[in-house]
């Protein structure tokens, strides 16, 4: 998976070397100190549970309650707002900005 090129993609997709994960459209996770081969969906839902980063599942929860549409914008504008209120640097620079925007 490293070494082959890919085309654009929006999709979620992490791979390399000691494993595969995908979130959307379908939610596999091969991991090789975990699993022999694809997990099933059973197994996807508890790798993602168990590896939650508190901040997202914190946050994540609270814009589900408020019901935003889209939880991953409440918690990226949750971050910048945290960052900006306590002095801290931002998660993003002006020339990341405007390489994620070409």
């Amino acid at each position: 998976c490293t070494v082959h090129p890919r085309p654009y993609s929006r999709s979620h997709t992490i791979c390399g070397t000691r494993g595969f994960a995908q979130k959307y459209p379908v939610a596999p996770i091969s991991l090789e100190d975990v699993c022999s081969g694809e997990a099933d969906s059973v197994t996807t839902e508890e790798l993602l549970q168990r590896y939650q980063h508190p901040f997202t599942a914190t946050i994540g929860k609270e814009g589900a309650r408020t019901g935003v549409p889209n939880e991953m914008n409440y918690i990226m504008d949750y971050r910048l707002i945290y960052c900006l209120h306590h002095g801290l640097p931002l998660d993003m620079d002006v020339y990341d900005a405007a390489e994620w925007s070409c």
